[in-house]
């Protein structure tokens, strides 16, 4: 009869083989780490493929002589499976928290979702696969110098949001055959350090979440048949290098230093998209206080650039933001104001040239609680916008005046960009149409007088 914990965890584990499967868990009774030694597993058998297999505790086992083929396998706790050689599991390989797997050698063959909870760590510069095998990360997945991870027959990894994949020295994912993808929801990142370092991601990758690249190390992604995808929730960021040969598509947002101030390089391919989001942090005047995207190459730049800016400027203050051997194209929008974080709001000029982007602060403009209306309810929610502007007005505050009610929209050169002239609760919607990206005052009118001001943000 099992013990109730080790039932407790096949009953966790699910199997759901279409065969009537013989359970083997590990007891370590053959006094030593060897999984082809039957006296170390309770059915006093060695696993095979029709077998559901159990490592708990703090158990640490090796299989490293001959090829593994079960049904499935769970490692739970805080045991740790050190991998050698090939391992087809038919249906699941899980890692729970607490467990390791450490692979060494060799690889994952056939259908097998392998899920890991826990950590993967992959250490060594032998041999290693993914046949057609898919790898979903929810834990922790570190490749420290392991040359190469060859992706054959179309094996998809999957980096949840709670997913963290991490490559310190020479860890480089390949693609051998058929169309493997990595699509990330969690972090994917390049360590960082005082060595040079390059790592190839040859294959299809869609990035929902970030990528994050440190001092002195370089993504090469090398697949002109696999796109790199940076989707409208991804982001891009780092102090390092991306060295783009695949064809680049970014709805998503590129920030040098994610938060804090550096530079981040680009070679070859960097054309960007209207709705790409180029971040850049200002901390202060100089060149080593704000971010800098530098590219190799000649771009076309097109998009949003938001803007957090953390010291007092002076009108005339400069930033070159984007340095490039030649700009083929510069569609930005004219100026932008700093609309992320608290603060004032400066407005800024965007010049572009052949090889450079600067912005050059033009106005202090003012915040809303110095001109917004205390007897209306007036604002715009949410704020800043995109496309649809939706007024909130008057929900709990003075009656309105029963006269027809007007809304007009300056820009910051105080110029009527648009006007409403049948403005009500029912009419209280519109969208943006050609008002480009920045900020814009609303003033609500009756016949007799201004009622209200507020400030839109478009981004």
């Amino acid at each position: 009869m099992k013990p109730k914990h080790y039932l407790s965890i096949l009953t966790l584990f699910v199997f759901q083989s279409t065969l009537i499967a013989q359970s083997h868990i590990w007891t370590g009774n053959g006094g030593d780490q060897d999984w082809f030694n039957a006296a170390n597993w309770s059915a006093n058998t060695v696993p095979d493929a029709s077998s559901d297999v159990i490592i708990d505790q703090n158990f640490s086992v090796l299989v490293n002589t001959a090829p593994v083929t079960v049904t499935n396998i769970g490692l739970f706790g805080n045991a740790t499976l050190t991998l050698g050689t090939d391992f087809t599991a038919f249906e699941q390989f899980r890692i729970e928290s607490g467990a390791t797997l450490v692979w060494n050698k060799g690889g994952f063959i056939g259908g097998a979702v392998i899920q890991n909870n826990g950590s993967i760590l992959m250490t060594s510069t032998e041999e290693k696969h993914l046949t057609d095998a898919n790898l979903e990360n929810s834990g922790n997945i570190l490749l420290i110098s392991i040359g190469f991870l060859r992706l054959i027959d179309s094996p998809k990894i999957t980096n949840t949001s709670t997913g963290v994949f991490e490559i310190n020295g020479g860890g480089n994912l390949s693609h051998q055959t058929g169309n493997p993808i990595f699509d990330n929801e969690g972090l994917v990142r390049k360590i960082g350090g005082s060595n040079a370092g390059s790592s190839y991601m040859i294959l299809e990758m869609n990035n929902g979440g970030v990528i994050d690249i440190g001092e002195n190390q370089t993504f090469l992604f090398l697949s002109a048949l696999a796109e790199l995808n940076n989707l409208e929730t991804g982001s891009m960021t780092g102090i390092g290098t991306y060295d783009i040969i695949s064809p680049f598509v970014t709805p998503g947002t590129i920030s040098p230093a994610g938060g804090n101030i550096g530079t981040l390089k680009f070679i070859n391919n960097f054309s960007l998209s209207p709705q790409t989001k180029l971040r850049f942090d200002i901390f202060g005047p100089t060149a080593s206080e704000h971010d800098v995207i530098a590219i190799t190459g000649s771009p076309d730049l097109d998009g949003d650039i938001l803007v957090r800016i953390v010291y007092t400027p002076t009108i005339g203050d400069e930033f070159t933001i984007i340095t490039a051997n030649n700009i083929n194209s510069c569609d930005f929008p004219s100026q932008i104001t700093n609309t992320i974080g608290t603060g004032p709001t400066y407005l800024f000029d965007v010049i572009c040239d052949n090889t450079s982007v600067k912005l050059r602060v033009v106005e202090e403009v003012l915040s809303v609680d110095e001109f917004a209306s205390e007897e209306y309810a007036f604002f715009v929610q949410p704020n800043p916008v995109s496309e649809m502007i939706n007024v909130v007005f008057n929900p709990e505050g003075s009656a309105l005046p029963s006269q027809k009610l007007s809304l007009s929209i300056y820009n910051v050169l105080g110029q009527e960009v648009k006007i409403i002239g049948d403005f009500s609760k029912e009419n209280n919607s519109f969208h943006r149409g050609s008002m480009g990206f920045g900020v814009y005052f609303l003033q609500l009118s009756s016949e007799e007088k201004i009622l209200a001001t507020t400030k839109l943000v478009i981004n």
